[in-house]
């Protein structure tokens, strides 16, 4: 019944109740929470702006699958973009991968030297895997099989370092060595505030 009021837009997520710790979300009335509306002149385009720039670099079919939307209508709305993207690459199809001009991921393609990115603990279903079609960016194909070993939509937590996944990991069992023994912890002590 909740899913049905917030797809016809009577219900959305509202506050945290007071004392919850994140484990709890209020649903409100949408009209008593959103003040103001925002619509975009072409909302594919806004969704492939905001797709691209929170998931870049990644190619058009990534976006087209993670909106689920045509291959034909996500390359109407990047042609429609022109110069807002940016083509950093190709992958092994020869498709572009693009950032949004001016992003942070445009920047970090634009200076001389590779970005140091932080080594991260990423749980089952998390949005840094599943938002690409092609996963080979994030995890090869030997990783991607650890991932994902049965393909059957269940997802395996896993260590991202410099972007890319490196191996799995068990949230009951803490790693031998110091990086992954403080992030471990870091992990249990979050889930025991929250």
């Amino acid at each position: 019944m909740l899913l049905a009021l917030v797809l016809h837009g009577l219900i959305c997520l509202g506050p945290i109740p007071e004392g919850a710790k994140l484990v709890a979300q209020d649903f409100v009335l949408a009209e008593q929470w959103i003040s103001k509306h925002h619509v975009p002149d072409s909302p594919i385009q806004e969704l492939l702006l905001r797709y691209l720039g929170s998931h870049a670099p990644a190619t058009l079919r990534d976006a087209a699958w993670y909106a689920g939307q045509t291959l034909t209508t996500i390359r109407t709305a990047a042609a429609e973009l022109g110069r807002e993207l940016v083509s950093v690459g190709k992958n092994e199809r020869g498709e572009d991968f693009f950032v949004v001009q001016g992003s942070a991921a445009h920047q970090a393609f634009e200076s001389s030297g590779a970005p140091r990115l932080p080594t991260r603990l990423l749980g089952t279903f998390d949005e840094y895997y599943l938002s690409w079609a092609d996963r080979s960016l994030v995890a090869d194909e030997s990783m991607q099989k650890q991932i994902t070993p049965g393909k059957n939509g269940m997802f395996n937590a896993f260590w991202l370092e410099q972007g890319r996944a490196c191996g799995l990991w068990n949230a009951n069992i803490a790693p031998t060595d110091a990086l992954g023994a403080a992030l471990h912890q870091r992990y249990i002590d979050f889930r025991t505030t929250a």
